[in-house]
């Protein structure tokens, strides 16, 4: 995977990224989102697996933030806000929240 030129890596980054693959996820049937998610777990998954990969994935992964199920969990939001803080080249990656209201 290293081997191949950045620009790939970030394409099969943007294909695994619920935003990038759909805009308005609110309109998506609730098993889409759950698969959608996943795909975002694997984005975080591969940004761990080598400081290359951290700095290509990372931007994509961060453009997007989802919590869209009253059982999800409550220490996301905060994580997300408190590496945004620490991280301002991450924070300006964000494009899109996408927040569960009862």
């Amino acid at each position: 995977l290293l081997n191949l030129p950045n620009e790939m890596i970030i394409e099969i980054c943007r294909s695994l990224c619920l935003h990038c693959r759909h805009e308005r996820i609110g309109e998506l049937p609730e098993e889409d989102v759950a698969a959608g998610i996943q795909d975002q777990l694997a984005i975080s998954r591969l940004s761990r697996c080598s400081k290359t990969l951290r700095d290509i994935a990372q931007p994509i992964l961060f453009h997007f933030f989802a919590r869209l199920a009253q059982r999800a969990s409550q220490k996301r939001l905060p994580a997300f806000v408190h590496t945004l803080l620490w991280r301002p080249d991450l924070a300006s990656s964000v494009r899109s929240l996408a927040l569960w209201s009862p």
